[in-house]
């Protein structure tokens, strides 16, 4: 018992040294953190005196000090700052030497304080906000595509007010009568004619020239500031992360904070970010394991997939670009044939090639993705670049195919009854001629009008068709799909590639439409 005793004092003894040494290297820390605290004060102090210290410049002198080696008191001095140059001279030469200093330095000044003004207010945008809270939780490349929407948005705000004044002339006109009728004015879109450009009057041409010059000027300005953003970004991270490939796990997990995101769930969202890009990585080494373990067999079944997979995508692009071409040179015979069948059937040969290119367009992206899963790529960043490739040669080369087309009639309006064509027929014999779009001058004053005008029936039904597809694919996703198959619904993940493709085919519709 009396051992046992010992033994516990020996225990309280040796706890009340530890804890003795402990207050002894707290208090030699507490010590250490206020002669720091001293020292960083003493430096900020320096370095405050040193900030508002003068420069000192001779009045009428070379820079020097005056003979005598003190200082006169009919020396007159200065405070400049560093960056500028101002000297106090009679000579009216530096005099105006320094007024341009000075408005040099005020310069940028001023845009220094807009641009934290335009940070400051870009902040506040809710759009903006969401991107920032996208971006730390799933990455920067998933929110691309809703920076990308927000960019649009904020430009073709800023165009909106360049034209606003033109709008509000040609408003004007129209609703009192001064504009002359256009093809539009009808029951149907009498009440929104007068946006259209194709309605505009000559009178007003000076203001629309000056208006479409500030629009391109104003858009050459925002891409090239946009590009030098991104470069320097870029190059940013080209620079500092160098050696960053031999550091995959650290990278994922020591990663900065975007200071920009304040809300409840950031931490809970940067954390699920964290834990997502961790997961990939390890899925990443799996991946990589299970490539090297396949056999030759199963390296060539890979292959022959994959190239089975490349013919099929070749093939219905390549009927899809033939069926819209000869739909577009046949569609005036086919006008003609409809509008002989029964009166007022022409109208679905003109509405027949926008609907044909829409819908082409609305099942390719499912059609691509089959594919692209049939071919079973090994990265999903391989998978994502095949799926973006194609979506982008099958939409934009129909775009392009239907503008060439009209560039055809544009071309050979004058030269071509009705805007027909010859053809050479292989193997020699008589010419073969199709019918392109006739040209209507009793409606339209030119063919860039008239071919204006059938562009903008383009995004009319690429705008419907497209909302309809995704509203048909979305309600059969969510229930006729697992009433047929018998699985319960899950959410798909959200298309990047196809999201970004529509979103650059849409733009390029009213971009060629001005053009």
């Amino acid at each position: 018992m009396l051992g046992h005793v010992r033994a516990l004092r020996g225990k309280v003894d040796a706890g009340r040294d530890r804890l003795a040494r402990m207050r002894e290297r707290n208090d030699a820390l507490v010590a250490e953190n206020e002669r720091l605290e001293a020292e960083v004060e003493e430096l900020l102090a320096q370095r405050a005196r040193l900030e508002r210290r003068p420069k000192l410049r001779e009045r009428g002198g070379g820079g020097g000090l005056p003979p005598g080696g003190g200082l006169d008191d009919d020396v007159e001095f200065v405070e400049v700052d560093e960056d500028v140059d101002i000297v106090a001279d009679a000579d009216s030469q530096l005099r105006a030497r320094g007024l341009f200093a000075c408005l040099a330095h005020l310069g940028r000044r001023m845009r220094q304080r807009l641009r934290a003004l335009e940070a400051r207010a870009l902040r506040r945008l809710p759009i903006l906000r969401s991107v920032a809270r996208l971006s730390t939780r799933y990455g920067a490349s998933m929110a691309v595509y809703f920076s990308f929407c927000a960019w649009l948005t904020l430009n073709a705000s800023v165009q909106l007010l360049i034209y606003l004044p033109l709008l509000i002339m040609h408003a004007y006109d129209a609703l009192s009568g001064a504009a002359s009728a256009t093809p539009f004015e009808t029951a149907l879109f009498r009440p929104i004619w007068w946006v259209w450009y194709s309605s505009f009057e000559a009178k007003n041409g000076a203001l629309y020239t000056a208006c479409c010059s500030v629009s391109l000027l104003v858009q050459v300005l925002i891409s090239a500031r946009k590009f030098i953003a991104e470069r320097r970004a870029a190059q940013y991270v080209e620079v500092y992360g160098l050696g960053a490939d031999k550091m995959r796990f650290a990278r994922a997990v020591l990663n900065g904070w975007d200071m920009q995101v304040a809300s409840a769930s950031a931490l809970s969202e940067a954390r699920a970010a964290t834990a997502d890009r961790l997961r990939l990585l390890v899925d990443e080494g799996e991946r990589a394991a299970r490539i090297a373990a396949r056999s030759s067999g199963e390296r060539n079944v890979l292959r022959a997939r994959r190239f089975l997979g490349i013919v099929v995508s070749m093939a219905y692009t390549v009927g899809a670009w033939a069926g819209i071409t000869g739909l577009q040179l046949n569609a005036l015979a086919l006008s003609g044939y409809l509008e002989a069948q029964a009166a007022g059937l022409s109208l679905l040969a003109v509405v027949g090639v926008p609907v044909v290119v829409s819908t082409v367009n609305a099942i390719l992206p499912i059609l691509t993705m089959v594919v692209t899963r049939f071919e079973r790529w090994d990265s999903p960043t391989t998978t994502l670049r095949v799926q973006v490739f194609r979506l982008y040669l099958g939409k934009i080369l129909n775009l392009l195919i239907n503008v060439a087309g009209y560039g055809i009639l544009l071309a050979r309006q004058n030269s071509t009854p009705r805007g027909a064509l010859a053809l050479a027929r292989p193997g020699g014999g008589a010419p073969f001629t199709v019918a392109l779009v006739e040209p209507n001058n009793s409606r339209f004053g030119c063919a860039e009008n008239q071919i204006g005008t059938m562009l903008l029936l383009f995004v009319a039904v690429e705008f419907v068709i497209d909302k309809a597809v995704s509203a048909a694919r979305a309600y059969s996703a969510r229930y006729a799909l697992p009433l047929l198959t018998g699985r319960p619904w899950s959410r798909e993940p959200f298309p990047t590639a196809q999201k970004v493709i529509n979103l650059i085919y849409f733009q390029a519709l009213p971009a060629l439409r001005h053009v």
